[in-house]
């Protein structure tokens, strides 16, 4: 039930803290009537034939101010294929599109998704998986965004196959004009389209970046070693683009005070980009406990880069308590120490529990708990 809070004769609404904590109903910042919420339900269930639990949700989320409109968007929604409970799903995640011009905000949206094949329940399945899409501008975002990946995918379906991916739409929201111009300096460089596609993804604000400075960033890249048909260069390209020159070097500066050469550092963001991720000072605790603490090697480090950024406190310290036990006794070679500390929680326990020793057991327990 929602919980309403009086204030001045009005009705001050109040979302459960279960929906609210968990993103999925907005928090209204608006003050209404008791009566107006209730004839907002008695229309939705009697002229548009709402179920009454969905019409009470919707009623908390429409404005006084939008009486006069929201008909026309639900209206308009209907002639596009989407039944009751699609409508309350955009509308909840959305609730300011109640307050859009129907013919001259949304048709057009909706419209330039049917114009490339994107009709009826796909239509539907496309807007209610990112109903954001619906605020971005027609001209500017969506309707050029959409052109150049139907050029870039060469078909409908495989556009809306990126579109129903988690973060599929993103690239609609950081689109800029410079996304199609980047894809093609990708292309020539011998990027697989697969690649190209993960790069949407997981940062499509790095395909939209200025051509000359993204240029610059896959010059970089290629200079540091990283073969452009690599499934990793589109990875690279997002960990050197994310960092100003004045970061990168002073990361590199912490592997030189441990030994490291500048090509030994290059090597290693090759074979892993993410080490480069992590803080200088991250960086830096991680080769004092490896390298000075533990006693191993550049070498160990080069073949498991992962170790760089997985959890000291949380993941290697507490194992190398196990570990090191089975290691002194000779249960366990350091390369079996090493590909250890890389295994998830579960098999961690399923394969060491029963090797490590009855007095070692429960600081087993504890690393994994």
């Amino acid at each position: 039930m929602l919980r309403f809070a009086l204030l001045r004769g009005k009705t001050r609404i109040s979302i459960p803290k279960t929906l609210a904590s968990s993103g999925s109903l907005p928090r209204p910042h608006f003050f209404c009537s008791q009566s107006h919420r209730s004839s907002i339900v008695r229309d939705l269930t009697d002229t548009h034939g709402f179920p009454p639990e969905a019409a009470e949700t919707l009623a908390v989320l429409i404005d006084p101010k939008w009486r006069m409109k929201y008909p026309s968007v639900l209206a308009l929604f209907r002639n596009y294929g989407f039944d009751h409970s699609d409508i309350s799903s955009i509308l909840i995640r959305q609730p300011s599109l109640l307050n859009a011009s129907a013919d001259n905000m949304l048709k057009p949206k909706l419209d330039a998704l049917a114009c490339l094949g994107m009709e009826g329940p796909t239509l539907v399945q496309v807007v209610t998986r990112d109903p954001f899409i619906l605020r971005l501008s027609a001209s500017l975002r969506l309707v050029p965004c959409l052109q150049c990946l139907y050029r870039f995918f060469g078909s409908t379906e495989r556009l809306v196959d990126l579109l129903l991916l988690q973060r599929g739409a993103w690239i609609l929201r950081k689109f800029t004009p410079n996304l199609e111009g980047n894809i093609n300096i990708l292309r020539q460089k011998g990027v697989p389209d697969a690649s190209i596609m993960r790069l949407m993804l997981s940062r499509p604000m790095t395909l939209c970046r200025d051509p000359a400075d993204f240029q610059s960033i896959i010059t970089e890249v290629q200079e540091l070693g990283m073969d452009a048909k690599s499934s990793m260069f589109i990875y690279g390209l997002i960990t050197r683009a994310g960092m100003k020159k004045d970061r990168w070097a002073s990361k590199v500066d912490v592997f030189k005070r441990f030994g490291w050469m500048e090509r030994e550092v290059a090597e290693l963001f090759v074979k892993q980009p993410k080490v480069m991720d992590s803080s200088a000072e991250r960086i830096a605790k991680s080769l004092e406990y490896y390298l000075n603490q533990l006693g191993w090697t550049r070498e160990d480090i080069m073949t498991y880069p992962s170790l760089l950024f997985i959890s000291m406190h949380r993941r290697i310290i507490p194992r190398m308590s196990v570990l090191s036990a089975l290691a002194n006794d000779g249960s366990i070679t350091k390369k079996g120490v090493l590909q250890a500390l890389l295994l998830s929680n579960k098999n961690f326990m399923a394969k060491y529990m029963a090797e490590t020793r009855d007095q070692t057991r429960h600081v087993l327990d504890a690393t994994c708990n």
